[in-house]
This record gives C-alpha cells, structure tokens and sequence, in this order.
C-alpha cells in the first residue's frame, strides 16, 4: 500500500542494487535525480515531502538517504532527528542539500552526523551521483570543495576527479545533464517568464496584505513555494541571475515560516523590491548571458557600531561579495577615495557626521554618482525613508536581519547589473 507523497520504488531489474531515498519537495528535481541514480544501477524511492519520507523510512530501510533541508512544514532537520533517534535507522549515511544562506541548518544537519552537505545550487546529476558512490566506497572529499556547504563539521577534503574507467559505473563523465534537457529547460523557463512574472506578483502582493494577521502564514508559504520553484528551475536551466536572487529570496521567506523572527515594514519593503526584480528579470530573461550566477562586486559597511558591523559583514560575505568595513566617516572617506566600491552600506546615526551627510559627500567623489547606498537606521518613520530616497537608494531598519541585508544587496546590485547590462566589479 502506497503512502501520500511517497513513489514506488522502481524494479531496475538489479536486486541487489543499493536502494536509495530521495527527499525533495520539487517533483522535477526528483526525477532528474532518480533517472541518474537508476542509470548507474541504483534502486530509487522518492519522497516529495518531510512527513511522506517519515512514512517511507517506516516501511523502507534505504542504504542511503539524500534530504533536502529546506522544506516547509516539516524540514530536512527534523527528517534527520527522527532517522538518528531510531534504532533501526540511525546508522543510515545522508546526504543533506541546502541553500548557501541557510549555514544554521546545515550546521545542525552535520551536528547530528549527516556525512555530507552540498549546495543545491551546484549539485548536478552527476556530483551526487560521485557523492553517493563515495559514500559506498568508503571516500571522502568530493572533486571541487567549492560545491560544499561552508559550514562547520563538514569534511572539505579534495579528491581527484573519478576517471570514469569501467570499474566505476556511471561516474561523472558519462552522467552530466543532458545539454538537451538544460537548453529545453531554459527554453520552457524564458518562454513561460511573463506568466510566472505576474503570478509570482500576485502570491507576493497577497502576503504583504495580510503578513501581520492570522492569514499571513499561508499566503507566505505560497510564496514560498514559487520562489523555491523558479529557483529551481533557472538553475536546471543555467539562468544564473534568476537563481542568484531566488536563492537569497527564498532563504529570507524560509526563516520567517520558521519563526525564527517578525515580519516587519523594512523586511516588507525588501521583499517587494526584491520581486521588482525578479519581475524583471523574468519578463526580460536578459540573465541568460550572465551564466556564471554570481556578482562581483566590492562593498563597503560604515557604521560605528563594531558588533552591527560584524554581523553585516557576515551576511554580505555570504551572499559572496567582497567586503571592507570602517568604525568611523572619516576612515570610510579615505578608504573610498583609494578603492571603487559597487555598494555602501552605512549607518545614519554616527558622531560627527551622519549617514545622509557622508551619501551626499560620497556623491562628489569621482566615479560614486550612481554608486547605490543603503541606508542603516533605527528610526522607522517617513521622513527618515524619504531622505533615504532621494539621497542614496534604499534603507534598512535595525535590528540587522542578516537574510534581509543579503537579500537586499542582491536584489540592487542585480538591478545596477541590468541598468548597465555589464557585470559589476569589472
């Protein structure tokens, strides 16, 4: 008897074959995943939520289980504390995949002995296909570190590419992502782009109307949902603007369906501005020539709070850009005037000169007339917001939610990208 969201385990005519769970709410990935494994001799069942793989871990015992962490209602976390908590499964290897931003959670993931964390983002067919034999064979490391969650506990050591000799079926070499499927994929996508721009502006204008009511939660995982999705899908299809943005999105909206904190206006208004965006980038598909799904570009934070200062340097650094700090106007002024930065970042209320005085200064310089600024303040009124308008570019309300100034300086650097159709930080 089949339970909800659980899939059949296909008969690949090998009973000896390991079997392997597949955890995933995104149906496509799922499939693109099973095909793979199958292909190389493994038995598949497919799971496409936390409670359907609870409900397959009773009635199967996989050799191995891949689990997405970032699933709502029920996530990868706690799919992972009940296979450890139970005798019969604990000693199962998993293999978790988890968006870069999301370092906590894949720092519990590997505290309670998952045996490797990848980035969902770069996971192909074929590195957890390398992954997975790994793991059977007893390896460690995988060939490029860089496809690695960065978080503490994982094993980061660096192994030679598998050679794809015929003692190792279906490695690497022979399992890539069709470029067929990639270039239909990426056709379906951009052809569909001004359909899923109005729909993904619907879910959003539906959950800043009701974010602070009872309503709010379920039109926030709708949200979700579709920003997850079409994350998903521009990376399956190589549009690597569109993932960028949706993956520092969809991190933002996955904490707050967690409670780990409040909606607040200055998180509303960054959301809205980050589905301006992606609107944009939808309706345009102008990221195809951005392949390389990342941004360049140089940052520098003011502020003389040397804690806050931490903490933002930690969420920009995440979201890969290079940053510089400075405690104090004046030791900024000197490090702007020695280096070109694509994005400040600076607190309003600092001794001696404020925040809008020090945007109005860096204005003069030479080559900082279009340079975005984002404004750091505790103060939550109009006149605040509006000064931060017409001065700089946009602003930001203490206390600092890292995922909310990551998705921030994402959602403009990307929109300075389009304006001049050139990378930043070239």
């Amino acid at each position: 008897m089949m339970v909800p969201g659980q899939k059949k385990v296909p008969n690949s005519g090998n009973s000896t074959g390991k079997l392997v769970l597949l955890v995933d709410d995104d149906p496509v990935v799922l499939k693109v995943y099973q095909r793979q494994l199958e292909k190389a001799g493994y038995r598949v069942a497919t799971a496409e939520d936390g409670l359907a793989a609870m409900r397959a871990l009773t009635t199967l015992k996989p050799d191995l289980v891949v689990l997405d962490l970032m699933m709502p209602k029920l996530n990868g976390v706690d799919v992972l504390k009940f296979i450890r908590g139970n005798n019969n499964l604990k000693n199962i290897p998993v293999i978790v995949l988890s968006n870069a931003y999301m370092t906590e959670l894949a720092e519990q993931a590997m505290a309670l002995g998952a045996e490797k964390g990848l980035l969902k983002s770069s996971c192909t067919p074929s590195l957890l296909l390398q992954c997975v034999q790994d793991i059977f064979a007893g390896r460690t490391g995988v060939s490029d570190t860089s496809q690695l969650l960065a978080v503490e506990g994982q094993p980061r050591v660096s192994r030679p590419k598998p050679s794809g000799s015929a003692t190792e079926p279906g490695s690497s070499s022979d399992v890539s992502l069709d470029p067929v499927m990639v270039a239909k994929i990426r056709e379906e996508f951009l052809t569909a782009g001004v359909e899923e721009a109005r729909r993904l502006r619907q879910l959003c204008d539906a959950y800043v109307a009701v974010a602070q009511t009872n309503a709010g939660r379920v039109a926030l995982e709708n949200l979700y949902q579709r920003v997850h999705f079409v994350g998903r899908r521009a990376a399956m299809g190589g549009l690597g603007l569109i993932e960028l943005l949706c993956n520092a999105f969809e991190a933002l909206l996955f904490e707050l369906l967690a409670g780990s904190f409040e909606v607040t206006p200055s998180i509303l208004h960054t959301i809205q501005r980050a589905m301006s965006c992606l609107e944009e980038l939808l309706m345009t598909g102008v990221n195809a020539s951005f392949k390389e799904g990342r941004i360049s570009a140089e940052v520098l934070i003011v502020d003389d709070d040397i804690v806050s200062n931490r903490i933002m340097a930690g969420a920009l650094r995440k979201a890969g850009l290079k940053v510089d700090t400075a405690t104090d106007p004046q030791t900024a002024i000197t490090k702007l005037l020695n280096k070109k930065y694509d994005l400040v970042v600076t607190d309003v209320l600092m001794p001696d000169i404020n925040g809008f005085e020090l945007c109005t200064r860096i204005k003069t310089f030479p080559g900082y007339q279009n340079v975005p600024v984002i404004f750091v303040t505790v103060l939550d009124d109009f006149e605040s917001r509006l000064r931060g308008a017409e001065c700089g570019y946009d602003f930001i309300c203490k206390p600092i939610v890292p995922l909310e100034l990551a998705l921030k300086a994402t959602t403009i650097l990307i929109t300075c990208t389009l304006a001049s159709r050139t990378p930043l930080g070239t």
